[in-house]
C-alpha cells in the first residue's frame, strides 16, 4: 500500500507540473493578442484615412485625444463602454496617422475640443438644397 500511494502521488505531481507548463505556454500565447489587435486595426484606420486624403488633395483634422480618458470617464456609462474607450491606444493611433501623413504628404491637423465646441453643430448642418 505505501508503494501504491508513493506511485500516485508522482504521478499526481508529473500531471501538475504538465498543467502548470501548459496553462504557463497558454498564457504566454495570449499575452499580447489584444495588442497586437490594436495594433492592426489603428494600422488599417490609419492607412485607409491617409490614402484617401492624399488622392482627394485633403487634409485630416482630428481632435486632439490629450486625456480623453479623463474627460469620458466623468459620465456615467456601463462597464463594457468604459472597458473599451479606456483600452483602446489613442495615442499610437495618433502616433500612426503622424507618420503616415508624413509621408504621403498630408497636412494632419489636431483640433483642439474646447475651442470648435460651440461652432460644431453648425461644421455639420448641411441645408436640403446641398444635398
Amino acid at each position: 500500500m505505501l508503494k501504491s500511494e508513493q506511485s500516485y502521488k508522482e504521478k499526481h505531481l508529473k500531471a501538475l507540473l504538465c498543467s502548470r507548463r501548459r496553462c504557463r505556454q497558454l498564457q504566454q500565447r495570449l499575452s499580447g493578442k489584444e495588442r497586437r489587435f490594436q495594433k492592426h486595426i489603428n494600422h488599417e484606420i490609419t492607412t485607409y484615412l491617409v490614402k484617401k486624403a492624399a488622392t482627394n488633395k485633403n487634409s485630416i483634422a482630428i481632435e486632439d485625444l490629450t486625456n480623453i480618458r479623463q474627460r469620458t470617464n466623468q459620465q456615467p456609462r456601463s462597464k463594457k463602454e468604459r472597458r473599451l474607450s479606456n483600452s483602446w491606444a489613442f495615442y499610437q493611433f495618433r502616433m500612426f496617422l503622424a507618420y503616415k501623413c508624413v509621408l504621403h504628404g498630408v497636412k494632419l491637423i489636431l483640433v483642439n475640443r474646447c475651442i470648435y465646441k460651440p461652432y460644431l453643430p453648425q461644421m455639420f448642418a448641411y441645408s436640403s438644397d446641398k444635398r
